[in-house]
């Protein structure tokens, strides 16, 4: 072996472990050290507000009389007096049916009953035990108001991140997620609808209709909806799905309420029910229907259909979907001038029968995006545009993309 490798070897062995870790000390030192120095010297960022504007949206936020909100579709920013959302809030809550005032937080008791449930299933699924909230929060209930609606009336959302039952219904819903869209009526989202209308070609005599069902989440009946679930899932998911679904409550204004019907908007699980529930409802409607539409299609709450049996006979059948339930109620949309907004598209009828398609949006839309000099990264801006391209691409024909 030659003398200079050994001489290497001899003082490679020699630095201790101590040594080490005293260099690596220093090092983290300094490298923290420049962390905080290279941001000091760093020239600020151009601020986009002015001082008056800046003081103006100070004033807005430290108002107690108001409350800002953002609308539920749209992307608005809403200021509203702070009395009027609070009455129509409490109008909601007391006048809607679907929910009653607890005396006491019950949170505790629900904590209790979700450890319980899960430990007698962690002998046979370790999983259980991560799906107990160990800090669980009270969740709070607020309003966003519909401002494409006249009033506006406020779309009531649940925040239920960290609740007692949040883990597990996180948990259910990518359970049950795989269950959903197993019949041809339903439609993915936006693009999947264009590329199945395609080559739609409509009769002289047809019609373009679109229903819609009124507050959904808040009325879908729970125990049939838990019935549904465990004729196509197991009986411990089953169960499982029955507590999370029997144990939403919230907070409003320091007060405790229960929801007693319906499943609440801002649970990972809602979605999923939802869809499950409004499929069920379909299939028996349509089955006992006199007369039926040719084509359904349905998003969530949403459903567009071609209709060939008559105007008058198109009553019939909405008075048909609405007689399957006490508490689920349609409302209707027929073509005007050849043309139907559904979702964010705008279908509309051409001469030959077939139909064109571009994106649409509503009255109330801002198109407030990023701005062009926004702190944020030239990624996200990027993003954006291409977002909003992509989308574009995917739902006009080619007749409306220069628009």
């Amino acid at each position: 072996m030659p003398l200079p490798l050994i001489g290497f070897l001899l003082i490679t062995l020699s630095v201790t472990l101590s040594t080490v870790l005293k260099t690596f000390q220093i090092a983290l030192r300094r490298l923290l050290g420049d962390c905080v120095v290279v941001p000091r010297k760093a020239k600020p960022p151009k601020k986009i507000l002015s001082k008056v504007e800046f003081l103006a949206l100070k004033s807005l936020r430290d108002n107690p009389d108001i409350v800002i909100l953002r609308a539920d579709k749209g992307g608005v920013v809403v200021i509203l007096d702070k009395s009027d959302y609070v009455h129509k809030m409490v109008d909601h809550l007391f006048s809607s049916g679907s929910y009653i005032r607890l005396k006491k937080n019950p949170i505790m008791s629900i904590s209790k009953e979700v450890a319980s449930a899960n430990k007698v299933d962690m002998s046979l699924n370790p999983l259980s035990l991560k799906l107990i909230e160990r800090n669980p929060l009270t969740p709070k209930i607020y309003g966003l108001p519909k401002v494409h609606k006249s009033g506006p009336p406020l779309r009531p959302i649940v925040n239920t991140i960290g609740e007692p039952t949040y883990l597990l219904a996180k948990f259910l819903s990518q359970k049950l997620k795989p269950l959903v869209g197993r019949i041809d009526s339903f439609v993915k989202d936006s693009a999947s609808f264009v590329q199945e209308w395609r080559d739609v070609i409509l009769e002289p005599g047809d019609l373009l209709v679109s229903f819609d069902v009124v507050c959904l989440f808040t009325k879908i009946p729970i125990q049939e909806a838990i019935d549904i679930i465990n004729r196509i899932s197991d009986k411990d998911t089953t169960k499982s799905i029955g507590l999370c679904l029997t144990s939403t409550f919230f907070s409003f204004q320091g007060k405790f309420y229960e929801q007693t019907c319906g499943v609440a908007m801002g649970s990972p699980l809602s979605p999923i029910v939802a869809n499950l529930f409004i499929e069920n409802f379909k299939t028996k409607a349509l089955a006992t229907a006199q007369f039926r539409p040719q084509k359904w299609k349905r998003f969530d709450d949403d459903t567009c259909v071609i209709w060939s049996h008559g105007r008058e006979k198109l009553d019939m059948f909405l008075n048909h979907l609405n007689s399957q339930s006490n508490s689920i109620k349609f409302t209707m949309e027929v073509e005007e001038n050849g043309c139907l907004p559904f979702l964010d598209i705008l279908l509309s009828r051409r001469e030959d029968g077939s139909i064109c398609h571009q994106v649409f949006r509503k009255k109330t839309h801002v198109e407030q995006f990023l701005h062009a000099s926004s702190h944020h990264f030239p990624t996200q801006k990027f993003g954006v545009l291409s977002t909003l391209a992509t989308h574009a691409l995917r739902i006009s024909d080619d007749s409306h993309l220069q628009q």
